[in-house]
């Protein structure tokens, strides 16, 4: 028997004491167990009269998938020139290509225009981007979790590089389409929850 269980309800953080055994004790705690009251109550209902949904997650995944090694034709995206430095200081020509899921590192296919060979493949939420503090032509990306793989990692799945532009104005572009990325793509799961919450199937 779990011993909590023997407490009187309590509305403060007890050691021990997780969240679905007590009352919440602030905002965030309240938003939580609303979320899971509903997440529970939304599962007995379709067991109950044996509704079909569609799974939660992922939230928002690209409908295309890419890999490293695919040809990519890189027109179709955002895109620009650099240069990545990596750990060991290897200089390596890349066109950096953004979309709503991902930051893509193609090198160029000399026997294609407008084509490019997919070196590298982060999924946006795990990428980090500053300018450098010493150099305003140049960004500071970091990896935290990349699941796309490819050849840039420093350790485990993760890796970090400077990306060199050829001026302060497309570095400060590039720094954008991330930025712009990364923002669309929260818009897409934020929208994709809202739709979760409203489904919910009418009593008959």
């Amino acid at each position: 028997m779990d011993p909590s269980v023997a407490l009187p309800p309590i509305t403060y953080a007890a050691p021990g004491v997780e969240l679905n055994k007590r009352l919440p004790t602030n905002d965030v705690e309240r938003i939580r167990k609303s979320i899971q009251d509903f997440l529970a109550l939304r599962l007995f209902r379709n067991q109950l009269f044996t509704f079909a949904e569609a799974p939660f997650l992922p939230l928002a995944q690209p409908n295309v998938p890419i890999q490293p090694n695919d040809l990519l034709e890189v027109v179709h995206f955002n895109s620009s020139k650099c240069t990545v430095v990596d750990k060991d200081g290897f200089r390596l020509p890349r066109l950096l290509i953004v979309d709503d899921y991902r930051l893509i590192l193609a090198e160029n296919d000399g026997g294609r225009s407008g084509f490019g060979i997919v070196r590298e493949v982060s999924a946006l939420p795990a990428v980090l981007v500053e300018v450098d503090k010493r150099k305003n032509t140049c960004l500071d990306v970091t990896v935290t979790s990349n699941t796309g793989g490819g050849v840039l990692k420093s350790s485990g799945r993760q890796w970090s590089a400077k990306f060199e532009f050829e001026d302060s104005s497309l570095c400060a572009q590039a720094k954008l389409f991330i930025e712009t990325g990364k923002n669309n793509l929260t818009a897409i799961k934020i929208t994709r929850i809202r739709e979760i919450i409203l489904s919910v199937p009418p009593f008959k």
